[in-house]
């Protein structure tokens, strides 16, 4: 087991976290670290749009569909709008 030194105001507020979520100090350490380096040893240039889960979302969006819908509007000038507003839908 390694020992590493926190300031005293950090640990405070890591064991307030603590016994706020009932879990060890320890956990939140082990686990702050974690993501701080997944985020710092994340690649830099790593388009979102290009990642597995984005493309699984869009995937799953795309095979959603609406019934008995109208329209939305795309903005207060479209032609739907007007339309909306002429006929009082």
């Amino acid at each position: 087991m390694n020992t590493i030194t926190i300031d005293s105001n950090i640990y405070q507020s890591v064991e307030n976290y603590a016994k706020l979520h009932n879990i060890s100090v320890n956990d939140v350490i082990e686990r702050g670290v974690s993501l701080l380096l997944g985020k710092v040893l994340a690649p830099k240039n790593t388009d979102v749009k290009e990642t597995t889960g984005f493309k699984e979302a869009l995937a799953y969006v795309r095979t959603l569909k609406a019934q008995n819908g109208k329209p939305v509007p795309e903005n207060e000038n479209g032609l739907e709008a007007l339309t909306d507003l002429k006929y009082k839908l």
